[in-house]
């Protein structure tokens, strides 16, 4: 099914760690792409000062990450969405919205 194709792109695509059963887990499976801007975050929130330079090419790096998985996730939106509104439209339903 399309959506099931799209829901494991995702959650494979380093958004998001799924392996994690308990918080030991963490120390045997990569840290993903959320945990690593939510790092971020707290370290820059941390104290009074602004951020560092190191910080904020930290961001950077993330950020350019963020959209090559973002870029992939619009593919498989564009192919896997259109199918799977044509198994609906074919069921008579009404299709899902992929834009806001």
């Amino acid at each position: 099914m399309a959506t099931t194709h799209t829901w494991k792109f995702f959650r494979a695509g380093g958004f998001d760690q799924v392996k994690l059963q308990s918080e030991l887990d963490a120390t045997t499976y990569p840290v993903m792409l959320n945990n690593r801007f939510a790092n971020l975050k707290l370290s820059i929130e941390t104290g009074d000062g602004r951020p560092t330079a190191a910080a904020v090419a930290g961001f950077q790096k993330l950020s350019a990450e963020l959209d090559v998985q973002l870029s992939k996730l619009t593919d498989v939106l564009k192919t896997e969405a259109v199918r799977f509104n044509k198994l609906l439209t074919d069921r008579k339903l009404e299709p899902v919205k992929t834009t806001p």
